[in-house]
């Protein structure tokens, strides 16, 4: 019995350096919630830049509020794209259609996907913790730690969530993921910055990768405004 509860008592310690614990998460899902409830009261700028190959297709800058649904409404201020070379003949023409129509539905994927991530849900954390897939980390830096959530959405993925002790506010987020197939790879790179008035922390800037076309979306947040 003596050995039984040693052995009980070994293995918690052991787990408990190497997996996040419910208190940790708890205190993420709070970050979270505190931060999406903050967003709520500002209307912000925000630029996209997208690339292909490292060179620049389109730039677009849009006003951004939160809607009653809780869902981001956009307003496009600008958008700029680089002069296109003339096609000619028609067969040419609906080849490039074809193929501009292509890369749309791929952006709109791998953004979507990207998005997906953006706001960890507490359920799908409850779940990885109880499968043991939530690993942490706490020799990230000077005041910081780090969980990594295999399996969040798709099997094989992986969500990194980089965060302040011991407050629990998020400094970055890391997400390794793909779209319908593993080599279709998506990898996502945001990192927060605090509002003005310290109360919460916003997405100041996100890098998403789509390497099946070489594509790259830069989102960069600012100017945030109280909503009267």
């Amino acid at each position: 019995m003596k050995k039984c509860v040693i052995l009980c008592v070994l293995i918690a310690s052991l787990v408990g350096t190497a997996w996040a614990q419910p208190e940790t998460l708890l205190g993420l899902q709070k970050s979270f919630a505190a931060n999406k409830k903050a967003l709520a009261n500002y209307s912000w700028r925000e630029t996209e830049t997208l690339s292909v190959d490292g060179q620049v297709k389109q730039t677009k800058i849009s006003t951004v509020e939160v809607g009653p649904d809780g869902q981001l409404l956009k307003a496009v201020v600008s958008e700029s794209t680089p002069p296109k070379n003339k096609q000619r003949g028609p067969i040419r023409k609906r080849v490039r259609k074809r193929k501009a129509g292509e890369f749309k539905d791929y952006v709109k994927s791998v953004a979507s996907l990207a998005q997906q991530y953006a706001h960890p849900d507490k359920e799908k954390l409850r779940a990885a913790f109880e499968n043991g897939d939530v690993k942490k980390n706490d020799s990230v830096g000077t005041n910081l730690a780090s969980i990594t959530v295999e399996n969040y959405l798709k099997k094989g993925d992986s969500l990194t969530i980089v965060y302040h002790t011991p407050s629990d506010e998020v400094s970055s987020i890391r997400v390794n993921s793909y779209l319908k197939d593993p080599s279709e790879t998506v990898e996502v790179v945001s990192d927060f910055s605090k509002f003005a008035d310290g109360n919460g922390s916003h997405v100041s800037q996100t890098k998403i990768l789509g390497q099946k076309k070489q594509l790259t979306i830069k989102i960069a947040n600012s100017d945030y405004v109280p909503r009267k």
